[in-house]
């Protein structure tokens, strides 16, 4: 261990401070060589140099903030390297035109070159004195830049990280894997003449993405990373996240252009309503014999929840002769299954104007918009109270699949489905017919219905029936039930 030297003349507090740094030191060295923390973790917390060394914090005592060391302990002072005193004025740097000003404006008014303006001077730049003032003075330094000098263009960078990953042997495992989900689900899909359907679900919980396929004749993939938690290093999931992008064009046979990357966080209650910023590219799909239009940039969800495939063919079979409400409707994909089932009206409500826009536009994709098939802007709760007051015609079919939570400004209290699903198929069930059913979904996965609570309805949960088989990684992606009244 390195020593060190205080003047015999120093005081007693000096001579404590000193022997608390030498403790401290030996405690260091000690849990190093115990190997109770490591050399990467005293590099970190500035204890050790990037030499392996102790670092000199403060002097002589690192831990000590009233350490000191004096000008006798025959220490060199540092070296100037023939640094010349300032003796030059620094340039002035015009970025805007000189604009004509009052002496009143600025006072003393700037000069040409530097600014010479008696200024109050730090005591420790002019030997102690106190209340010194004195121009302050600057230098203009000026570099050349070469061409390697130059930052790359941010597509240059990307491309030179993917070609590193995809040398990784973390990108030959993922994309193994995915090109085995992507032969197998697509013999299914060919089967059951479905065009979107997931490929991929965190099947590695390393690479915790879900990737789905999405088109007919021009394919796209929508690429949803799950976001890490704080435990893992920023860089690490990048590495994963490059691993992950570097495999899928090859696998997919897919250009980068249609690949889509999005990031799932924990959202706040509202938060599926927000719009990215985007160019509103829709992009046509097919499910069945139906078409719905899609959005790959604009939004956190393209559009269509491919999770309730099954229940929407289940609502198209149940739709013959019967009026249908479609509450919390999103873009309307229910609606459309409904009405090509044979409905002889419908009521498509949501709070939000543009997806109830949207909901229109894949109605009348289909053929199948008219004066029978309405839509209301409204939040969902207060719209079903006020029918208390307006007595609206029953309904034989009523899909309901709320949010998990939700609030916004346009509605008067927040809601969370696990609190007020009770209150809210109450409400609902006062809409319905005499035979009429409710499909209930939500996405909450400890969600545990209170059947208790409603004695006058008779439910029965399909959720098994309704998750499609490229969705059985993931059997709580959804909850749904189907109710109606006993009796």
């Amino acid at each position: 261990m390195s020593r060190l030297y205080l003047n015999e003349k120093a005081s007693r507090a000096r001579l404590k401070e000193a022997t608390a740094a030498r403790e401290d030191r030996r405690d260091i060295v000690k849990a190093l060589s115990w190997g109770q923390v490591s050399r990467r973790e005293l590099l970190k917390l500035g204890l050790f140099t990037g030499a392996g060394l102790l670092a000199p914090i403060r002097g002589l005592n690192p831990f000590v903030s009233s350490a000191y060391g004096s000008d006798d302990l025959g220490i060199p002072s540092s070296p100037l390297f023939g640094v010349q005193p300032f003796t030059q004025p620094m340039l002035r740097f015009d970025l805007l035109p000189r604009a004509p000003m009052s002496p009143t404006t600025l006072n003393p008014a700037p000069t040409k070159e530097a600014n010479t303006a008696p200024q109050l001077l730090d005591p420790d730049l002019v030997g102690g004195a106190r209340d010194q003032y004195g121009p302050i003075e600057g230098r203009l330094l000026r570099f050349t830049l070469d061409a390697d000098a130059a930052v790359p263009d941010p597509a240059t960078l990307r491309q030179a990280r993917l070609a590193a990953a995809r040398a990784r042997p973390g990108a030959a495992m993922f994309a193994n894997r995915l090109q085995k989900n992507l032969k197998r689900l697509s013999a299914w899909a060919r089967r059951e003449d479905v065009s979107c359907f997931r490929i991929y679900d965190a099947d590695m919980p390393e690479y915790a993405f879900a990737i789905d396929l999405y088109g007919n004749a021009e394919r796209h993939a929508c690429v949803q990373e799950y976001a890490a938690p704080a435990t893992i290093a920023v860089e690490a999931a990048r590495a994963r996240r490059d691993e992950v992008l570097s495999a899928l064009p090859d696998v997919l046979a897919l250009p980068t252009e249609r690949i889509h990357l999005k990031t799932r966080r924990r959202q706040r209650a509202g938060a599926q309503y927000e719009r990215a910023e985007g160019e509103g590219v829709f992009h046509e799909v097919r499910e069945g014999r139906h078409r719905f239009l899609v959005n790959f940039e604009d939004y956190l969800d393209t559009g269509l929840f491919l999770d309730h495939r099954l229940t929407r063919q289940r609502l198209g079979a149940l739709a013959a002769g019967r009026r249908f409400l479609n509450l919390f409707a999103y873009t309307g994909t229910a609606t459309v299954h409904v009405a090509g089932g044979g409905a002889v009206a419908s009521t498509t409500v949501d709070m939000s104007r543009t997806y109830l826009d949207w909901g229109k536009r894949n109605l009348a994709l289909n053929g199948l918009a008219g004066a029978a098939h309405g839509f209301v802007q409204a939040d969902c709760l207060e719209w079903l109270r006020e029918d208390l007051q307006e007595q609206r015609r029953p309904y034989g079919l009523i899909f309901l699949d709320p949010p998990t939570h939700s609030r916004s400004k346009r509605m008067s209290r927040d809601f969370d489905v696990q609190r007020d699903h009770v209150e809210l198929l109450q409400l609902v069930a006062r809409l319905l017919e005499p035979d009429g059913t409710i499909v209930f979904s939500n996405n909450f996965q400890r969600f545990r219905f209170d059947a208790a609570a409603l004695p006058e309805l008779e439910i029965r949960d399909i959720t098994r029936e309704t998750i499609p088989p490229d969705f059985a990684r993931n059997p709580r992606i959804h909850h749904c039930f189907l109710v109606n009244r006993r009796g």
